[in-house]
């Protein structure tokens, strides 16, 4: 009974790449999941960056086209248009 036990432990550490005393398998799957991981961690990041970038571009683009439309309408003039639109653009 006890050199079954044994046994048994002695495969479930092959399964990981060898046995006991040889354990690069295990070592180099290791490794391969911590580059998928940070590969996976960094296009994350990525998105979430170009997500946040996309959300402040649009609320500022609504402004320029309200105040090209007041310009438009009359409600301003050239030079209001052109100094606001300098600032919000910045």
């Amino acid at each position: 009974m006890f050199e079954r036990g044994y046994s048994m432990v002695g495969r479930s550490y092959s399964s990981f790449g060898g046995s006991l005393g040889h354990s690069t398998g295990f070592m180099y799957g290791g490794i391969g999941m911590l580059l998928i991981g940070a590969v996976v961690l960094i296009a994350v990041v990525v998105t979430i960056h170009f997500m946040k970038k996309a959300k402040t571009k649009q609320p500022n683009n609504e402004i320029l086209e309200s105040l090209k439309m007041r310009f438009i309408n009359g409600e301003i003039t050239e030079e209001e248009y052109t100094r606001m639109k300098t600032i919000l653009s910045n």
